[in-house]
């Protein structure tokens, strides 16, 4: 994890992926958040986030068999893991 100013941030992203590509896996919540909301598109979404507002955390890890944002992160998780990396 790491603590930079905002406007600089792909040089760093950009620094530790050159410095640490061999031992860890960088993993883009940003990314991984983006494809979680276009899986049922942002209309559904929307939607889903206003019926849940008040229990947000319902909308990132639910017991819905569905794949949500939590799994999503721990099947990087896995893969990096399986790869032999550090999961960053």
């Amino acid at each position: 994890m790491f603590s930079y100013p905002p406007d600089e941030e792909q040089l760093y992203i950009e620094k530790a992926i050159e410095l640490y590509q061999d031992k860890a896996a960088f993993i883009d919540i940003s990314k991984l958040l983006v494809k979680f909301i276009e899986g049922d598109g942002w209309d559904s979404f929307s939607r889903y986030y206003q019926d849940f507002k008040n229990t947000p955390y319902v909308i990132f890890k639910s017991d819905d068999p569905s794949p949500d944002l939590f799994h999503m992160i721990i099947f990087e998780i896995i893969n990096a893991s399986k790869n032999e990396k550090s999961p960053s």
